[in-house]
C-alpha cells in the first residue's frame, strides 16, 4: 500500500507565497492601467474641454471626478488674468474707520461672495446654467474676494468710486504693493473682471456645451460642472453701472472641508472666519490676509500685499485732515514699525 507524505510547512508557506504574489503584481498592474486611463481621461477633457477657454489649463488629478480650476495657476493667460510680471500698485477705495481696522488689524479682509454689495455676483453669468442650487450656495461660501483697481490717474479721479466706496470723498484710497517675490497664489488668482451687456455670455455656454459633448462621447462622469461654470462666472460682472469699477479681484476659493490655509513652515493656520448677518438672515464667511509678513519662518502660501500710500479724499482738508493725519501716523507706526506717506485726493 503506497504511502501518502505531507509537503513540508515551508513549501505550503512558499506556495502560497507566490499566490499572494501573483494577485499583487495583479492588483499592481490593474492599477496602473486604471490610473494611466485616469490621467487619459482628465488630459482629454482638458484639451477638449477646458483648454479653448483656458489655454494655460493643464491636468492635475481628478479627486472623486471632480476637476478644480484652482490647481496650479489653471486661469493663467487667459481672458480672466491679470499679468503680474513685476511688483505691482493697486488702488482701494474705503472709508477711514475701515481704514484704521486694516492698520491696526494688519490685516485685509477677503469677503465671501455672500457679503458683496451686488446681490447679483455670480448670478449674472451663471443665467441658470448651474443646475444645483446647493452647489452655488456652497460656492458663495467658500470663494472670497478682494476688489481693487490699477493704480492710475483716470481710477484715482474716478468719481464713482469715490461716490460708491470712498465714503463721497470723506474716505481714503489706499495704494497697495503686491510683491511679486514673495508671493504665492496657490489657492488664489489675482484676476481682471469681464464686464458684459447681456447675460447670456456665449464663451461659458461654449463650455458647458462642451463638457456634456465630452461626458457623451467617452462615458465617464465629471461631477463638478457647476463649481467649474461658477468659477469662470465669478470673473464677470455687468457693464452697467459696475463697468466704472474696472475691477482687479484677487480671488481665492477654500473649501470648508479645509476652513483654513496653512503656514508652509510652521503650525500656524489662518482660519476662515464668520459673522451672522441679521439684514439677510444668513452666515457670512470672511478670510484675514496679513499684510507684510516679513518673517520667512510664518511665510504661507499667500499673497504678499503692503501698504504704500495712502491718499485722502478731498472733503478731508483743513483741521480735521490734519488730525486724520496725524491719527493714522500714529497707528501705522504701532502697527508696522515705519511712516506712512498720506496724500490728498487731486481737486
Amino acid at each position: 500500500m503506497p504511502v501518502t507524505r505531507n509537503k513540508p510547512d515551508s513549501c505550503l508557506q512558499n506556495s502560497a507565497y507566490r499566490c499572494m504574489f501573483v494577485e499583487y503584481i495583479k492588483d499592481v498592474t490593474t492599477n496602473a492601467k486604471m490610473m494611466d486611463k485616469l490621467f487619459e481621461n482628465g488630459n482629454n477633457y482638458v484639451d477638449e474641454v477646458i483648454r479653448p477657454l483656458l489655454p494655460n489649463a493643464n491636468f492635475v488629478m481628478f479627486n472623486q471626478n471632480k476637476y478644480s480650476l484652482f490647481e496650479l495657476e489653471q486661469l493663467r493667460n487667459s481672458i480672466y488674468d491679470r499679468p503680474l510680471d513685476n511688483d505691482a500698485l493697486f488702488l482701494h477705495f474705503t472709508s477711514v474707520t475701515k481704514l484704521l481696522e486694516i492698520i491696526r488689524s494688519k490685516t485685509i479682509r477677503m469677503s465671501d461672495f455672500n457679503s458683496f454689495k451686488d446681490g447679483f455676483e455670480l448670478s449674472f453669468a451663471n443665467n441658470n446654467l448651474v443646475e444645483n442650487i446647493s452647489d452655488f450656495q456652497d460656492f458663495k461660501s467658500c470663494s472670497f474676494a478682494f476688489s481693487m483697481c490699477e493704480d492710475i490717474e483716470k481710477n484715482r479721479q474716478n468719481e464713482y468710486m469715490w461716490n460708491e466706496y470712498g465714503d463721497k470723498h470723506k474716505g481714503v484710497i489706499i495704494r497697495f504693493k503686491l510683491d511679486k517675490k514673495k508671493s504665492v497664489f496657490y489657492k488664489f488668482h489675482l484676476g481682471r473682471i469681464n464686464y458684459r451687456d447681456n447675460e447670456k455670455i456665449e464663451e461659458i455656454r461654449e463650455l458647458r456645451t462642451r463638457h456634456y459633448n465630452f461626458v457623451n462621447k467617452y462615458g465617464i462622469t465629471i461631477e463638478n460642472l457647476d463649481n467649474i461654470i461658477l468659477t469662470v462666472c465669478s470673473m464677470y460682472k455687468k457693464t452697467i453701472p459696475f463697468k466704472q469699477e474696472n475691477e482687479i479681484r484677487l480671488l481665492a476659493y477654500i473649501p470648508k472641508m479645509e476652513n483654513q490655509i496653512h503656514s508652509i513652515h510652521t503650525n500656524q493656520t489662518y482660519p476662515i472666519k464668520s459673522k451672522y448677518n441679521s439684514g439677510k438672515n444668513l452666515i457670512e464667511y470672511f478670510f484675514e490676509l496679513e499684510l507684510e509678513y516679513e518673517n520667512e519662518n510664518k511665510k504661507c502660501l499667500l499673497p504678499s500685499l503692503s501698504i504704500e500710500r495712502i491718499f485722502l479724499g478731498k472733503k478731508l482738508i483743513g483741521e480735521i485732515g490734519l488730525k486724520i493725519d496725524k491719527i493714522l501716523q500714529h497707528e501705522f507706526q504701532n502697527s508696522f514699525g515705519r511712516k506712512i506717506i498720506i496724500d490728498y485726493e487731486l481737486m
